[in-house]
């Protein structure tokens, strides 16, 4: 990934130790970034793996995506 970088990422699990991590890193590049959370996060998409539902996801044009 590289500064400056345009487009959207997506970060499963966004409210985790990691995907804190990893959105601020993208934040910092230049990234718009949203999140998801299976605890249902202020500001964040929900999902939860275990019983997922993507629908709120096919509204969203990714062009990367952390796991």
């Amino acid at each position: 990934m590289e500064r400056g970088g345009s487009g959207r990422a997506l970060v499963i699990g966004g409210d985790s130790l990691v995907g804190a991590a990893v959105q601020a890193r993208c934040r910092d590049l230049g990234m718009d970034v949203e999140v998801t959370s299976r605890r249902g996060t202020s500001g964040s998409l929900a999902l939860d793996l275990s019983e997922p539902d993507f629908a709120p996801l096919a509204l969203g044009d990714y062009q990367v995506g952390f796991v």
